[in-house]
């Protein structure tokens, strides 16, 4: 079952490329993805520089670049070598080839600017449509411990979502996050002293907040934990990062101004630039679907396939190809159990009772034939 179906790996050949090769051929291996790679040649090049020569360098390179990820058993696509204003190029190419993921290595040369982040990488994040991974040079290539930074704005539960699924399928720990802004920092322009300002109506409040959302998450099967701390946001997160050796932060791409360059110029970019860890940022689309073939027609098919979905944690998605299972075979009792657990991991008690109970009867059922055959069949032989 492929989880993610297509990542686009951005790659100028320099050190920070290769870590990000590392990282999209150990996503690759543990999602089922295939990888194509991209190269943009920028409209800026010096004048007098054969393109041509360019571009035959280029593909030798990238060559080397499929050779090593096949020989690793990874599907590699044909690369893409492209021309013009790389992050225009990077965020069209993905769109139309339906990419799931972009992933990009962090820059060497930007240190002197006092982030972690180049200036393509920078623009990509904020113009993409697709989910953005960005690995530091000293990036893990495969998180261990996930740090999953939220603000309860409409992309929430998405963003948790996406991090649920991709925890379950990398065997990582997860710790959702949210800092609440000091009263404070945000009064600081008065001429009062607001230093002692309360800050435990916001906290309570986002800590409701967090229990709401963490209930519309399947954590099954996953080492997890929350926590809400008051602070400077883009601060807190930075700390929190290096406290819990998190390798991987996901945020998403808008907050509650709806406004992703807005939140890109604040939070995110600030957090971003500074790249404590890889960093995901999720924009309007899912890294990590599934969908449900509604075209089968095999019955045991469909179940197998939910149970799987289950798995997962596709509980939405396990109860769809369950209900189809059943619409063939009513009386195939696993799958009125598995539906059970699907609903009783979405929260629906009534409907995993009534799926429970369905699967209790039939056995019965079944059972009381069962016992009627064979007294039936001792009565022939007597």
């Amino acid at each position: 079952m492929k989880l993610i179906k297509k990542i686009l790996l951005t790659t100028d050949f320099s050190k920070g490329a290769e870590i990000a090769t590392r990282t999209a051929l150990g996503l690759a291996d543990k999602l089922g993805a295939e990888v194509i790679p991209i190269h943009v040649l920028p409209d800026s090049l010096a004048e007098g520089i054969d393109r041509d020569v360019l571009m035959k360098a280029v593909r030798a390179r990238f060559r080397e670049l499929t050779s090593e990820l096949s020989s690793r058993g990874v599907v590699v696509k044909e690369p893409i070598v492209g021309s013009g204003t790389p992050f225009l190029e990077i965020t069209e190419q993905a769109d139309l080839i339906g990419a799931d993921l972009i992933v990009l290595g962090g820059s060497v040369n930007a240190a002197h600017r006092g982030d972690r982040i180049g200036t393509t990488t920078s623009r990509v994040l904020r113009n993409a449509h697709k989910p953005v991974w960005v690995v530091p040079l000293d990036g893990e290539p495969i998180p261990k411990s996930i740090l999953c930074a939220v603000d309860f704005s409409d992309g929430t539960n998405r963003v948790m979502r996406n991090a649920t699924h991709l925890a379950r399928a990398l065997g990582a720990k997860l710790s959702f996050f949210t800092a609440v802004r000091p009263l404070s920092t945000m009064l600081s322009y008065l001429d009062f002293d607001v230093a002692g300002a309360p800050d435990d109506r916001a906290l309570k409040a986002a800590n409701d907040e967090m229990e709401k959302a963490l209930q519309n998450q399947d954590l099954s099967g996953i080492d997890w934990s929350s926590q809400v701390v008051s602070g400077v946001p883009e601060d807190a997160i930075v700390e929190a990062v290096g406290a819990q050796s998190s390798d991987l932060l996901i945020l998403g791409a808008t907050g509650k101004s709806r406004a992703r360059a807005f939140l890109l110029g604040s939070v995110a970019e600030k957090v971003t630039r500074r790249l404590p860890c890889s960093t995901l940022l999720i924009s309007g689309e899912d890294v990590i679907k599934f969908c449900v073939d509604f075209e089968t027609t095999d019955g045991e098919r469909l179940y197998k396939h939910g149970v799987e979905l289950l798995k997962r944690g596709f509980s939405e998605e396990a109860v769809a190809a369950l209900d189809r299972c059943l619409v063939r075979n009513p009386y195939h009792v696993p799958a009125w159990e598995s539906l059970a657990a699907a609903h009783e991991r979405l929260g629906n008690k009534s409907r995993s009772k009534y799926a429970a109970g369905k699967a209790k009867d039939i056995y019965d059922s079944v059972w009381k034939q069962r016992v009627e055959n064979e007294i039936r069949s001792r009565k022939r032989v007597d």
